[in-house]
């Protein structure tokens, strides 16, 4: 049994001490037996410095028989750090990449080709979540080693770059983000067959497919045999009758097949059926994200929260998050499963009411759990009130005041800021057990540059075990517990 937690380390919602005791004196014994390895950024915000600190030059020596690796929430920095530290691991040839952050077109290149020759080459499967931004190839990208792969693509134009990519490919999920504006020239795109593919999956739920696209498609898998679609689509003849199974070819031996249809609902038929509306227990229900303004429907929420006892994870703007906790049956449910928090920006609302400290009390025991936060303070303005040592001498001797702070600059926390947003919210939370903390906002010079050091002067973290930088490519805040 022992041996089998060995196989299978997940460094996975892990406090900085925890991370830093695993690090320094377990992996180093027994990584000759890990075989999967996974590396959480998302609850335990500042893992990879610490993991990279640790084993960045050591990978080979410390983790010689690693199979598997699993990278969560790492930006296009932190990847390539992590990917060139790979390279003489003989079993390594899978790696799976959870909720990838957007990477700059001009580094889209470099980020592909790393990935997919990782490790002298020897990767022969990748696999990419649907939480993660899309990747895009290059016509000349030819990657022969890969044999399994997930992936997110922008439109149906980066298609043709795909297949080219992966000839050998023989497992192939991909999801297609966005509506394309080449979609007319569908059958101008020159797909090249791939001749080795056996599993196919696609879902593409922002575009209307028709079925001479599909045929277009089906063309170039020519011994598929595992087939699933998911699509949106206005094309009667892709729900009526038998036109898809007839136009399958007959290779295919399971057909999995689901469809977004577009058409008109009359606004009684809504209500009825929100009046009747029943749910199956959703056990596999971790995470739920509501974007944009409250929806329609988020009165029935407490139906979903009963029927998923597993629900860990919640993002959500700050109205919706308020007018859920308006509802006392709600509120409950919500103390009881959260222990993940995210609160967005009204994005589509700037009228209505916005996160302030006057907020924080309430969500702080309404989500007793929680054991991560993120806060969307872009609304709030930065402190501006610096006191130099100058200013200060005029207040005080110079006999009371030490070399050191005779050189230090201090800023005043000005109410209704990010700051003072910051020193509340930690204040408030005081009590959760927080492992990471991640806060969107506009700081002062002085917290981008030291933001450890702001948040000892200024901070409940004062004399705890912490980890804390500035962002500049999220302009975020990062704490790590």
């Amino acid at each position: 049994m022992f041996t089998q937690y060995r196989h299978h380390i997940a460094l996975y919602k892990t406090s900085l001490a925890q991370s830093d005791y695993l690090c320094v004196n377990l992996l180093p014994k027994i990584g000759c037996e890990v075989r999967s390895l996974l590396i959480d950024c998302c609850f335990s915000v500042l893992q990879h410095d610490l993991f990279i600190k640790y084993f960045g030059k050591k990978m080979p020596t410390i983790f010689p028989n690693l199979e598997r690796i699993g990278l969560v929430s790492y930006q296009y920095n932190q990847l390539m750090a992590f990917l060139d530290s790979l390279h003489d691991l003989n079993h390594l040839t899978e790696i799976r990449l959870y909720g990838l952050f957007s990477i700059r077109s001009v580094d889209q290149p470099t980020a592909v080709r790393s990935l997919f020759r990782a490790n002298n080459n020897q990767l022969t499967t990748i696999l990419i979540d649907d939480q993660s931004r899309s990747l895009h190839f290059r016509s000349i990208d030819c990657y022969l080693n890969i044999l399994r792969l997930r992936i997110n693509l922008k439109t149906t134009a980066d298609l043709p770059y795909l297949f080219h990519a992966v000839p050998n490919v023989q497992y192939l999920d991909v999801i297609i983000d966005k509506h394309g504006s080449s979609w007319t020239y569908f059958d101008e795109l020159k797909l090249s067959p791939l001749l080795h593919l056996t599993h196919f999956q696609l879902t593409s739920t922002k575009q209307l497919w028709m079925l001479e696209e599909l045929l277009e498609l089906f063309v170039q898998l020519p011994i598929v045999q595992h087939l699933s679609l998911f699509l949106f689509t206005d094309d009667r003849r892709l729900i009526e009758g038998d036109t898809i199974l007839s136009s399958l070819i007959s290779t295919v031996q399971q057909f999995d097949y689901a469809i977004n249809f577009s058409h008109t609902m009359s606004s009684d038929l809504v209500e009825e059926r929100s009046q009747m509306l029943q749910i199956p227990k959703l056990s596999w229900l971790l995470q739920v994200f509501l974007y944009g303004s409250i929806p329609s429907g988020l009165n029935h929420f407490s139906v979903i929260l009963n029927a998923a006892p597993n629900l860990f994870r919640l993002g959500l703007s700050f109205k919706c998050l308020w007018h859920l906790i308006g509802n006392p049956q709600t509120c409950l449910l919500l103390g009881q499963r959260i222990t993940s928090l995210a609160i967005y920006d009204n994005a589509t609302d700037r009228s209505s009411v916005t996160l302030n400290e006057e907020h924080i009390p309430i969500i702080a025991s309404t989500f007793f759990r929680v054991c991560y936060l993120y806060a969307d303070l872009t609304h709030l303005p930065k402190s501006t009130t610096i006191l130099s040592n100058n200013d200060i001498l005029e207040n005080f001797t110079t006999q009371n005041l030490s070399a050191q702070s005779c050189e230090q600059e201090y800023q005043v926390i000005s109410p209704c800021s990010s700051e003072s947003m910051v020193v509340c919210l930690l204040a408030q939370f005081k009590e959760h057990r927080l492992v990471g903390v991640g806060i969107d906002g506009e700081f002062s010079e002085y917290l981008q540059k030291k933001a450890k050091q702001w948040l000892q002067d200024n901070t409940v973290l004062c004399g705890q075990e912490f980890e804390a930088v500035f962002n500049d490519e999220l302009d975020r805040l990062l704490i790590w517990m």
